[in-house]
């Protein structure tokens, strides 16, 4: 089972300094900024289609997942999966639509049998026949005409969840915000969460415990996607590859 380290936020030192000298008549800041960054006072118009970046291990995970008390000590964490969101002009809703796919080899349950039993097991999630699990979002709706920078915005995302090659309807509440991160640089948080139930029945998935309890077939799985600009995410993933070691290299 997965043990729980609390995390810390990170502060944003340049932003701060950004906000003072805001204040301060004829303040300047001297440092070379890039065209590329956006300042903190923003309020141009942000891109209309955002993905989504890995999660380092040790780091808050892309998707945490746990059963109903008792059961609740079973706890798995995805740090990779791949998606996007585009919103309408302006980041508003109008044919606004996502799709995120995770590896279930990424799942990871903090015990190596464990972790093993869970991907490939056939009650399981029988990732070599089913190697990944899909929601492919179809529109979203939100209280709210459009996103704003700075700002938490409450949406619904209406979709299709697919596990197992077993497909059915999903809604699912979040909270995007667009802000910038420890560089500066713009980037999106997608949070929320969202049940599933009847595990056993629907998906032959058995869950820990009594096979009969609600305990044992339902979980609860919250994300936290730190979403990004095309170009943004391209970059981050040239890097990584350029820095995956062959497998002939030993540590």
């Amino acid at each position: 089972m997965m043990i729980r380290i609390p995390h810390t936020e990170k502060r944003i030192p340049r932003l701060l300094l950004l906000l003072l000298c805001a204040t301060i008549s004829g303040c300047t800041m001297t440092e070379k900024t890039s065209p590329a960054k956006v300042p903190a006072s923003y309020d141009g118009p942000l891109p209309d289609a955002w993905f989504a970046v890995w999660s380092p291990l040790g780091e808050p995970p892309l998707i945490e997942f746990t059963f109903l008390p008792p059961q609740d000590i079973y706890v798995g964490e995805i740090h990779r999966a791949s998606g996007h969101l585009r919103f309408g002009k302006g980041l508003t809703f109008d044919r606004a639509r996502g799709k995120f796919s995770v590896f279930v080899h990424a799942v990871e349950m903090g015990e190596y049998d464990l972790t093993m039993n869970v991907q490939n097991a056939i009650d399981m999630l029988r990732g070599r026949r089913f190697p990944k699990i899909y929601y492919n979002i179809r529109s979203i709706t939100s209280d709210a005409t459009r996103i704003s920078f700075g700002k938490k915005t409450p949406i619904t995302l209406h979709g299709l969840f697919k596990l197992k090659g077993i497909t059915f309807p999903l809604d699912v509440d979040a909270i995007v915000q667009p802000t910038l991160n420890e560089t500066g640089d713009p980037i999106m948080m997608l949070t929320g969460s969202f049940t599933i139930k009847n595990l056993k029945s629907r998906f032959d998935i058995s869950g820990p415990g009594d096979p009969d309890e609600e305990a044992a077939n339902t979980v609860i799985l919250k994300f936290r996607f730190p979403l990004v600009p095309e170009e943004t995410a391209k970059a981050i993933k040239a890097k990584e590859l350029s820095e995956r070691k062959p497998y002939s290299e030993t540590e």
